[in-house]
């Protein structure tokens, strides 16, 4: 009986995501700027970054940073910190570049410092050195 119930709450919660995923490509593609998605989308969306299907992770991570979840950002930035494909950490700095929020921004290039993998360091850098430098020039332009 336990099996049912956890198996049905999970094709709940994928299929939600599905749902978030489907939605978020596709407002991506009609050149949204930021979607509002559904307090339950959000909800599965943050969940999600740190599910064990690097798939799903990747998938999340993508539809956060597109979609600009800013309820994603502190979940994007625990998970920058433990996960261990490459890949993936450079996804979750250009969703946290995407959203644009500096305390993420800034946590993920820090934690980058400590980082083993060159390229993510590189990569970390130069996406807080832009959003740094972008927002000298908006402030410059007094927005």
């Amino acid at each position: 009986m336990k099996n049912s119930v956890f198996t049905s709450a999970m094709k709940k919660a994928g299929l939600t995501t599905l749902m978030a995923l489907t939605f978020g490509f596709a407002a991506h593609a009609q050149g949204a700027e930021k979607v509002a998605l559904n307090k339950l989308a959000v909800k599965n969306i943050v969940a999600n970054i740190s599910n064990a299907s690097d798939g799903v992770r990747i998938g999340v991570i993508d539809l956060a940073g597109k979609c600009k979840v800013t309820e994603a950002v502190d979940a994007l930035v625990a998970q920058f910190k433990n996960e261990t494909v490459q890949k993936i950490k450079l996804q979750i700095a250009e969703a946290l570049y995407r959203i644009g929020d500096e305390n993420g921004i800034k946590a993920a290039y820090q934690s980058a410092l400590l980082d083993q993998d060159e390229e993510v360091k590189k990569v970390c850098a130069d996406y807080y050195n832009e959003f740094q430098k972008n927002k000298l020039v908006a402030e410059a332009k007094g927005f």
